[in-house]
């Protein structure tokens, strides 16, 4: 869907606005170094960054760059919940950790608290994904708008069929993103650490 392009077609309004900016400096100087200082960061910002890994069935791969700010044990369908939180400054794309098909989408309107406060989960507005794997593994992909990120974008719907690493969406500015797996999945990331989404590997399932 998306081609390797480095500004977004989710990035076209607010670079349209820069260059009339910019275009507003022949004017009024200011404007022009308003202008081409918003034009370069929306250049990096909506980088498209390609990603390279050895797909299997047996791993699942991070939805996004950032920071691992939790690990939590669930009492529920889920056995853990793995929370990466995304700065201004990372990729903000997300991609699919694992093969199969999305047998379940959902929004759900909230808040805006800070990305990185545990309860922003639940409480910001978020949109999940469900994936099941040709295998009947299921996971849960959690997209939350954080203080700044007042949009979330997701490209697939219920029943499509989604390939580990694929692109399925972005968060604009600041924000974060959850996974939820069941039990028979094998952490081998840490708290604190630095993850890179469509390359780094969160864990495997358990054979």
């Amino acid at each position: 869907m998306l081609k390797n392009n480095l500004i977004l077609l989710e990035g076209k309004k607010q670079l349209i606005f820069a260059i009339l900016i910019l275009f507003l400096g022949f004017f009024y100087k200011p404007f022009f170094y308003v202008g081409s200082l918003i034009i370069i960061f929306l250049v990096f910002f909506f980088r498209n960054p390609e990603r390279s890994f050895e797909i299997s069935d047996e791993s699942i791969i991070c939805p996004a760059d950032g920071t691992i700010i939790e690990i939590k044990n669930l009492e529920n369908e889920w056995d853990k919940r793995i929370s990466i939180f995304m700065s201004p400054f990372d990729v903000h794309i997300n991609w699919v950790p694992i093969s199969g098909k999305i047998v379940n989408e959902k929004y759900s309107a909230g808040k805006f608290k800070a990305a990185f406060l545990p309860k922003s989960s639940e409480l910001n507005e978020h949109n999940d994904i469900e994936i099941l794997d040709a295998k009947g593994r299921k996971i849960l992909v959690r997209q939350i708008a954080g203080f700044f990120a007042r949009r979330i974008v997701c490209w697939n719907k219920i029943n499509d069929n989604v390939e580990q690493g694929q692109k399925f969406g972005m968060i604009k500015f600041s924000s974060r993103v959850d996974i939820f797996v069941p039990k028979g999945f094998e952490s081998i990331i840490v708290l604190g650490q630095r993850v890179y989404g469509g390359s780094t590997i969160l864990g495997k399932w358990r054979k």
